[in-house]
């Protein structure tokens, strides 16, 4: 490893270090472990009758809709301020003087950050598949495996989203509004939108007692991948055997379009703040 990398990499343990100092990884993954516990045990109380942890096709059916929230909050919180805020209190010209180009910085955050969602989320997940696994069924383990890889993947999209509004603005505070934005913009927005298309145009879906036999019109699944969030729950919905997707839509087809959606914004990043006016 030559000097520029171990500089790359000295940047990223340090974004990575002051993340467990601060225990930011320790309670993220606690709240990952007790999130999919409490989901295995408690979902679906209202149809089931009782509580007790059920099996991995159960908790990812059940719980994708809580991991889909609060790891894309989890994504922003971490990234939002990682870049403005060297660029806010000064220490950017520092940085700038180990002889790292900016592009070399934005990358060595972006992988020290990557790292702290793994622990926390692979790393929480996967504690919590162990409990579900002794205390029921290891059925399905290769399937909340794929879900565990979608969700640390659907989790670095919006940190490498943050990461762009981070590179964008000179405030602190504008980057977390930015970050809050796109976040409603594609958990709510995009959603209702693209919702009130398919009404309009096809009727209303019917998804009365469990029908995921619906079909969805081509064009639906197709717009969907504009979304990271609606991309995540086709990729579940693959896992998961539910509804009839296109047969191009395959699981490493949708991980790629994931891939892409992380890589894209963080290009765009790392031109930004090259070319950005400290």
């Amino acid at each position: 490893m030559n000097s520029k990398n171990k500089k790359v990499m000295a940047i990223a343990k340090k974004e990575f270090m002051n993340n467990v100092r601060n225990k930011w990884v320790f309670i993220l993954g606690i709240i990952f472990v007790g999130t999919i516990l409490l989901t295995s045990a408690y979902g679906g109380m209202e149809t089931r009758g009782e509580a007790g942890i059920r099996g991995f096709e159960f908790t990812i059916n059940i719980g994708t809709s809580m991991v889909l929230l609060l790891s894309s909050v989890v994504a922003i919180m971490v990234g939002y301020k990682t870049v403005v805020e060297e660029v806010e209190d000064g220490n950017i010209g520092l940085l700038l003087t180990s002889e790292l180009k900016r592009k070399e910085i934005v990358t060595a955050k972006f992988i020290g950050l990557s790292a702290v969602i793994a622990s926390a989320i692979i790393g929480g997940l996967a504690i919590g598949g162990l409990v579900i696994g002794f205390a029921a069924s290891f059925e399905g383990a290769l399937d909340y495996l794929y879900f565990m890889i979608l969700s640390f993947l659907f989790s670095l999209v919006f940190l490498s989203l943050a990461i762009l509004m981070s590179s964008m603005v000179k405030k602190k505070s504008h980057a977390l509004a930015g970050g809050i934005f796109l976040w409603l913009f594609f958990n709510i927005i995009y959603e209702l939108v693209l919702f009130g298309l398919l009404v309009a145009r096809e009727g209303m879906p019917d998804f009365a007692e469990g029908n995921f036999e619906f079909l969805f019109p081509e064009w639906y699944w197709f717009a969907s991948l504009l979304s990271p969030n609606e991309t995540f729950w086709m990729g579940v919905n693959v896992i998961l055997g539910r509804y009839n997707l296109p047969d191009i839509l395959s699981l490493p087809v949708i991980t790629v379009i994931l891939l892409l959606w992380i890589i894209v914004p963080l290009v765009l990043s790392l031109f930004i703040f090259e070319k950005k006016d400290l």
